[in-house]
């Protein structure tokens, strides 16, 4: 992130148009999003997104980023994915299928950000793990997480729709086989 991104009113900015592009995303994939009216929705010049963003497609994948982070800070203590990985996928889940972020995250799969989306999610939690557990840094820890979160997020866009219930219990099943 840019030094100037930590300025109040970037930060303001920066909410209008992550606002302004999440309403666009809904009726139009990303490449079809012009940057002139993304800046004209959001208030801004379009000169300002470009001091930001190098285009529309840098712009998707830092609201991807966002999108994560307002997953992992709702989503509260991640260490439970190390001690209780039953409660951790209960709770990714409820925050993760609530009816507008599962709306979302089916925007995100077909302008192919969940990558994007996962990569910040990994590092976040993996960020809070280690703070947590020093043997959290090791590189098999990280690749669970990464299994986990990849295989969380196909399943929720493919099933969560039909009954979370049941969903949820298979994968906290599932999850509670791997040993961390």
């Amino acid at each position: 992130m840019k030094e100037a991104k930590k300025d109040l009113r970037w930060v303001r900015s920066e909410r209008n148009l992550f606002r302004a592009f999440e309403e666009a995303l809904a009726s139009k994939p990303v490449g079809k999003i012009s940057v002139t009216a993304l800046a004209r929705e959001a208030d801004m010049n379009k000169s300002t997104f470009y001091l930001h963003y190098q285009d529309i497609f840098d712009l998707a994948r830092a609201f991807a980023e966002h999108v994560a982070d307002d997953v992992v800070a709702e989503l509260g203590d991640c260490t439970e994915l190390l001690g209780k990985p039953n409660a951790f996928i209960s709770r990714f889940i409820a925050v993760v299928g609530k009816p507008g972020r599962r709306a979302l995250a089916g925007r995100l799969a077909s302008n192919q950000l969940v990558m994007p989306f996962i990569d910040r999610l990994v590092d976040r939690i993996c960020n809070e793990l280690a703070a947590g557990q020093p043997e959290a840094l090791r590189l098999d820890t990280r690749i669970k997480v990464i299994f986990v979160l990849v295989g969380l997020m196909g399943t929720l866009q493919r099933h969560l729709g039909e009954d979370g219930e049941a969903v949820s219990l298979v994968l906290e099943d599932l999850v509670s086989e791997l040993r961390f």
